[in-house]
């Protein structure tokens, strides 16, 4: 994780992952805001909070937070991984393969990409 966050200590990102682990998606997408005012760049932040808005079936709202990952650093493998992950849970196969077929290109050793 290191690398993406400049500007962030890598404890936030960590509580932030412990707080999504835990169900407690509010306070993810509360934290993840607070963390983008600091760095707009935050990859890692972008990417946790739309899982967050995504276990809470907020689809549209992931989607915006991992476009935007994907605007700000079009090399993210994971990032296409999790838009994948997003449109196979919405039932648009066609989309989540083009995404992960992305993520595997960009990293042919991304294990989730392989795997879904």
């Amino acid at each position: 994780m290191e690398g993406f966050l400049p500007n962030i200590p890598n404890d936030f990102v960590r509580a932030l992952l412990d707080d999504l682990r835990r169900g407690k998606f509010s306070a993810v997408i509360t934290r993840s805001d607070d963390l983008l005012k600091t760095d707009p760049n935050a990859i890692e932040v972008l990417n946790i909070k739309g899982i967050a808005l995504q276990s809470r079936n907020e689809y549209d709202l992931a989607e915006s937070c991992f476009l935007m990952a994907i605007k700000k650093s079009p090399s993210s493998d994971f990032t296409f991984c999790n838009l994948g992950n997003l449109h196979f849970k919405k039932g648009v196969f066609d989309l989540a393969k083009q995404n992960y077929q992305e993520a595997l290109r960009l990293n042919p050793n991304n294990q989730q990409a392989a795997k879904n």
